[in-house]
C-alpha cells in the first residue's frame, strides 16, 4: 500500500475546502435572488393599493405585511427617487422603491447553508484524518528503510509502511538485518551459512528453506523481494 503523500492531501483538502466555498457563495447568491424577488411582489402589491407615488405609514404597513420573508418584515423600507422628465415637463417624475434594508451577514443568516455545514464538517474530518495519518506514518528516528520497510535498529524490529511489526523469526530476523547492513543489501551464500550456522558442513538446504520462507513473508508485508544470483549470491531488492 503507498503511503498517502502530503502534496495529494493538500489537493483533496483545497478541492473539498473550494467546494465549500462556492456552495456556500451559490447558497447566498439564491437568498439574494429569493429576498429581490420577494421585494418586488410585495412591492407590486403594494401599488395596487396605493397607486399614488406617496409613502406613508400604511404604505410601509402594508408593503411589509405583503413580504414572504420574515425576516424583512422588520428591516425592508420604500424610498421614492426623483426621475427627470422630457424637458418641457415641469413636474419631476418619482419611482417608488423597495430595499430590503438588511446587511450581508443578516443575508447569509437567510441563507440555506446546511450543505456548506456538511461540506466544512468533511473538510475538517479530512484534516483531522490527515494529521492522525501523518502522526502514525511518521517515520521513526533510528528507522532504516528498503523500499516500504524499515528497520528500527534500536529494537532490533521490522515494521510495515503502517507501523505494523513484521511477523519474523529471530532467524529470519537474524538474515534481514544482514541484508540492510550488507553494501547493496547483498549477502554472498557462503557467508550466510558460515554466519548462521558455522558448525554444518552443508547448509545449503537449510540456507535454501530459510530463503524461500523469507520470501513468503516480505511479499505479504512489503514490497521487497530477494533474487538469487546463479545460487552464489542473494539481493534484497524492491519487485520490479
Amino acid at each position: 500500500m503507498k503511503q498517502l503523500r502530503p502534496v495529494h492531501a493538500l489537493v483533496v483538502f483545497c478541492l473539498l475546502l473550494g467546494t465549500t466555498a462556492a456552495f456556500s457563495v451559490g447558497q447566498y447568491r439564491l437568498a439574494e435572488d429569493a429576498v429581490l424577488e420577494d421585494l418586488h411582489r410585495a412591492l407590486t402589491q403594494t401599488l395596487r393599493q396605493h397607486p399614488h407615488s406617496v409613502v406613508t405609514p400604511d404604505t410601509i404597513r402594508d408593503f411589509r405585511s405583503h413580504l414572504v420573508t420574515p425576516e424583512l418584515r422588520a428591516t425592508a423600507y420604500l424610498s421614492l427617487n426623483c426621475t427627470k422628465g422630457d424637458a418641457d415637463e415641469v413636474q419631476p417624475h418619482y419611482q417608488m422603491q423597495a430595499h430590503a434594508g438588511c446587511s450581508p451577514l443578516m443575508l447569509l443568516a437567510m441563507s440555506d447553508q446546511r450543505g456548506t455545514y456538511c461540506l466544512l464538517g468533511a473538510t475538517l474530518l479530512w484534516a483531522v484524518f490527515y494529521l492522525l495519518y501523518m502522526r502514525r506514518h511518521r517515520p521513526l528516528p533510528s528507522m532504516q528503510y528498503v523500499g516500504n520497510l524499515g528497520y528500527d535498529a534500536t529494537g532490533g524490529r521490522f515494521y510495515t509502511s503502517d507501523h505494523q511489526p513484521v511477523p519474523l523469526t529471530p532467524m529470519q530476523r537474524d538474515l534481514m538485518q544482514r541484508f540492510f547492513d550488507a553494501p547493496a543489501h547483498t549477502l554472498y551464500k557462503a557467508d550466510i551459512c558460515d554466519a548462521l550456522w558455522p558448525k554444518k558442513p552443508d547448509a545449503s538446504d537449510t540456507l535454501y528453506t530459510l530463503i524461500r520462507r523469507l520470501k513468503t513473508v516480505l511479499r505479504q508485508h512489503s514490497d521487497l523481494d530477494i533474487d538469487s544470483e546463479r545460487g552464489l549470491s542473494y539481493q534484497l531488492k524492491t519487485k520490479q
